[in-house]
């Protein structure tokens, strides 16, 4: 009976590394209308003012791809001549970097003013400024 309980003990224990577990990764897909390469998205984290991950904009879209263990806010900032992160750009858009899939659409050429969406924390967000 012991040796049954620790059996069944090992398995419980072991479960999320068999995939039991909730996935902490996050996909960012943007679409921005009017871009291209050599345009260049960088994640950034605004306390620390420093660049997480970048991704090059072909055709207007990108995509940045992790792992991220809470919801925290992170920026967007857009170079359009991609001469690399610098914290003097103004092309940006905030949003709640969180485990799922994150939409990011605008169909101006720019980041600023993008439509953030697709997870829990991006979509209240949206509910909550479309009510101020």
């Amino acid at each position: 009976m012991r040796a049954l309980i620790r059996i069944l003990s090992v398995l419980l224990l072991s479960a999320p590394l068999f995939g039991f577990s909730q996935s902490n990764e996050f996909t960012i897909k943007g679409k921005i209308e009017g871009l291209d390469a050599p345009s260049k998205i960088y994640l950034v984290d605004p306390w620390l003012k420093t660049a997480i991950d970048s991704a090059i904009v072909n055709n207007g879209e990108f995509e940045l791809r992790g792992i991220v263990r809470e919801p925290d806010l992170r920026v967007l900032y857009l170079n359009k001549n991609n001469s690399g992160f610098s914290k003097t750009l103004r092309d940006a858009v905030s949003l709640y970097l969180e485990a799922g899939t994150i939409k990011v659409t605008n169909a101006k050429a720019q980041l600023a003013g993008s439509k953030v969406s697709g997870t829990f924390n991006n979509d209240a967000s949206i509910t909550y400024l479309q009510m101020l």
